[in-house]
């Protein structure tokens, strides 16, 4: 009974000790390092422009709910890096050929014009 109770316990304890060992390790390489002014600069601006393509999806949104297209609830963007591709799903009975591509970019461009934005490209998908 006490070898069982020791095997028990060896093995525990090497478990534990693993699990600690591993959890340090991981923790080191998520952390921003505090000294490099530059790391923290980088993780910062990625916040903005993430918030700001963010706010700028949610007012197209609202900008194409007031022309009445109700089921623009999807944009999907795809950033190139210098270029966005904004993609918007749109359903078969709103859409109205090119009538509707012309409405829904021309709303892109009017919001763009109060958000500092990358140049972008809009399509249309139907859902």
């Amino acid at each position: 009974m006490k070898k069982i109770l020791l095997g028990v316990l060896a093995v525990s304890l090497i478990l534990g000790v693993m699990f600690i060992f591993m959890n340090k390790d991981e923790t080191r390489h998520n952390q921003v390092n505090a000294e490099n002014s530059t790391e923290i600069e980088s993780v910062d601006k990625t916040h903005s422009a993430l918030r700001k393509q963010s706010e700028f999806v949610k007012a197209v949104s609202d900008k194409l709910k007031s022309k009445g297209y109700d089921s623009t609830g999807v944009i999907m963007s795809q950033d190139y890096g210098k270029k966005v591709n904004y993609i918007v799903l749109i359903s078969k009975v709103e859409h109205k050929g090119e009538k509707s591509g012309k409405i829904i970019k021309q709303s892109f461009e009017e919001v763009a014009k109060l958000y500092d934005i990358k140049p972008f490209t809009v399509q249309l998908q139907q859902k």
